[in-house]
């Protein structure tokens, strides 16, 4: 009795040597697992960390771009009335010379017209001049 209750102990102590091996296997597997799981954390952190810094900077080219159109259009606006001013000013400038054209145009006919007189009083004055002389 006492050998079979000996072979059941070490059949026992066997089964739990097995137990213990097979709990330290799957604890080494447990802790391989919990380091794969770290290392992915760590990337996934650093994955963010690159996410976070590039967002930034989308963040930062929006803002620029923005600026950048504002800036634009208030250039544009400006140009805009520049041209506007300038077309302003070239049309008074277009006036005064039609005005001046004008003035010219009427003294052109004023003198025709006294070439005119001026060519009627020398016929007259020929004419006078032919008359006394008979």
């Amino acid at each position: 009795a006492r050998e079979e209750e000996v072979r059941e102990l070490l059949s026992l102590l066997e089964e739990t040597s097995e137990a213990l091996k097979r709990g330290r296997a799957r604890e080494a597997e447990l802790q391989r697992m919990l380091a794969d799981s770290r290392a992915r954390e760590a990337a996934l952190e650093a994955m963010k960390s690159t996410d976070d810094a590039t967002v930034q900077g989308l963040r930062e080219t929006v803002g620029n771009t923005e600026a950048a159109l504002t800036k634009a259009r208030a250039r544009k606006k400006q140009l805009k009335g520049e041209r506007k001013e300038e077309l302003e000013a070239h049309r008074a400038e277009i006036e005064q010379l039609q005005a001046e054209i004008a003035r010219l145009a009427d003294q052109a006919q004023l003198v025709v017209g006294l070439q005119e007189e001026l060519q009627t009083v020398k016929e007259r004055a020929a004419e006078a001049e032919t008359a006394r002389e008979e």
